[in-house]
């Protein structure tokens, strides 16, 4: 399902004008205390240095099982993109 607002990109280049892929990851992340994190990774051979522009979306919400609603600032996100945790690495 997509997020709210989001438009598949069309691929012009083909001749049936077909809608490309998202690449998408789902997470969940249960009774997690203040100050506490969790991670996903995606190891991948894509040189994003290619590109003029790259757009990523993050979409949270609560989960249907809990009664705590999800506020504004309840949730911090960063996306890093590189190859190691020392220096070859960008934080966003």
């Amino acid at each position: 399902m997509l997020p709210p607002n989001i438009e598949r990109e069309i691929n012009t280049g083909s001749a049936n004008l077909v809608a490309l892929n998202e690449q998408s990851m789902s997470m969940t992340a249960c009774n997690l205390e203040d100050g506490y994190s969790r991670a996903a990774f995606k190891n991948t051979d894509l040189d994003v240095r290619n590109y003029k522009k790259l757009k990523m979306y993050i979409h949270a919400e609560a989960s249907a099982n809990t009664a705590d609603p999800l506020n504004n600032n309840d949730l911090h996100a960063f996306i890093r993109l590189g190859t190691d945790y020392t220096d070859n690495y960008y934080e966003y």
